[in-house]
């Protein structure tokens, strides 16, 4: 529940299984509580009451830096700074190289996203990505968290904003890219 005043519970004896290297699509209506529960798989919100296991370990007792390392959580909102695109991809992900990110979006024909701009991937976000479209800032964010390694990757309506044709790409890069991965979507 979103107050606990009230005696309204958003999910009441709800139990799930999301099976290791399986994708799975949350769907809802609005305020349903899909992006809630994304955040309590993620360990960004602890339930009120029961558990939340992830490798057989309560996320309740879980080490912060073991989640990070293996569950991957994309928002609807990440932070882009006012660095080069390229510079936000890979922000976060040490171990990323340029070289990967250009595969990744030359494989997926995702660097037309960026065609209109005067130096492409290479051109400055801006602060909090101002200089780039919504569907430009969306592709950005989504390439910092594909190329984050993670054993669980749990998605926030990743293609809400994109045009039809990017959304496809997006979604095939999506879904081949996390192959193995335990996929929320």
């Amino acid at each position: 529940r979103y107050n606990k005043e009230k005696e309204e519970w958003l999910f009441d004896d709800l139990n799930v299984h999301f099976k290791a290297g399986e994708s799975y699509a949350l769907i809802g209506q609005s305020g349903g509580g899909k992006t809630t529960m994304m955040k309590m798989v993620a360990g960004l919100y602890v339930p009120e009451d029961g558990s939340i296991h992830i490798d057989n370990l309560d996320v309740k007792h879980a080490d912060l830096e073991y989640l990070r390392d293996n569950v991957n959580y994309f928002n609807q909102r990440t932070t882009l700074f006012n660095e080069t695109i390229i510079y936000n991809m890979l922000y976060g992900n040490p171990d990323a190289t340029e070289e990967q990110a250009m595969d990744i979006l030359e494989k997926y024909d995702l660097l037309k996203v960026f065609a209109d701009l005067p130096d492409g991937i290479q051109s400055n976000s801006g602060v909090q990505g101002g200089n780039l479209s919504g569907g430009m800032q969306r592709v950005t964010m989504m390439m910092r968290g594909i190329l984050k390694p993670c054993k669980i990757m749990v998605m926030d309506e990743p293609t809400s904003g994109l045009d039809a044709d990017t959304t496809k790409n997006v979604a095939d890069m999506i879904f081949k890219e996390t192959e193995g991965k335990t996929l929320i979507i």
